[in-house]
């Protein structure tokens, strides 16, 4: 999931520069989503410092070489979920 969101990373940005981005988080002030209205501007900061962009990138790097030496012993049915 995480490689996908990094292939995604382009069209991540441009929905948090997107003017309805702001127009929705907006609509969450004042309401009973003050929690999510908080972390809608953080991963909004977080998308533009390209800091979880950033974090994804290194997950995969660390992640890689184990995933490949697991990857053999899933056969013909997937099992990484349940490592």
């Amino acid at each position: 999931m995480v490689e996908r969101l990094f292939k995604l990373k382009r069209a991540i940005e441009q929905i948090v520069v997107d003017p309805n981005w702001t127009i929705f988080v907006n609509t969450l002030l004042g309401t009973h989503h003050q929690k999510l209205f908080i972390k809608a501007k953080v991963i909004h900061a977080n998308i533009k410092k390209k800091r979880l962009l950033g974090y994804c990138a290194n997950f995969v790097h660390i992640m890689e070489p184990i995933l490949v030496s697991l990857r053999p012993f899933d056969g013909k049915q997937p099992c990484m979920g349940r490592v």
